[in-house]
């Protein structure tokens, strides 16, 4: 019982058994992860996208900080699922976003 605890407490509470931890993020703009990187992954998150993707709107007109690429926007709208898909969607939060 000694090892396996000695085991999770090395790998952070994770069983490498049971449980797979992705910490290469491969689509977002690195200051996008900063607050989930401290708060739930122990700063283990590593940015990997390629630079000229995630950092491509870092001047757009529109940002209200330049070279940080995130608006809040509410949209009062619906979560929905197809069939037995686990995955939910918002059909209205992805027509704010197309338009």
């Amino acid at each position: 019982a000694k090892r396996a605890d000695a085991a999770l407490a090395a790998t952070g509470g994770y069983d490498s058994a049971f449980v797979t931890k992705l910490v290469r993020n491969y689509r977002s703009h690195p200051e996008i992860l900063r607050l989930p990187n401290r708060m739930f992954y122990d700063d283990e998150l590593v940015p990997c996208a390629s630079p000229l993707v995630a950092r491509s709107l870092e001047g757009w007109e529109h940002l209200l900080a330049p070279g940080f690429p995130l608006i809040f926007h509410g949209v009062e709208g619906r979560d929905e699922r197809e069939g037995s898909s686990p995955s939910w969607f918002n059909a209205q939060e992805c027509e704010v976003v197309k338009d």
